[in-house]
């Protein structure tokens, strides 16, 4: 038996299928939550790239900011003691 005759006897239409019921599923909630999301937060959403206050700044990229600090802060230090 060789592997043409193999896959020719299975039934292979339930994979699409699924993976269509699947994208629709997920689809159809990620634009539930957006509709039924209140305009105030969308307005507030919409306007964060152009926003530069702390408050709104991301915790990663303030997080790397930090480590940047204290490693040009710990290379200084480390400057001034050799000889």
């Amino acid at each position: 038996m060789s592997l043409t005759d193999l896959m020719s006897g299975m039934d292979l239409t339930i994979y699409p299928l699924v993976a269509m019921v699947l994208f629709i599923g997920v689809y159809a909630l990620v634009a539930r939550r957006v509709w039924l999301e209140p305009k105030v937060e969308r307005d507030r959403q919409a306007g964060l790239p152009l926003d530069d206050s702390p408050a709104t700044a991301s915790p990663i990229l303030t997080h790397d900011r930090t480590y940047a600090r204290v490693r040009i802060a710990r290379d200084a230090a480390q400057t001034e003691r050799r000889p």
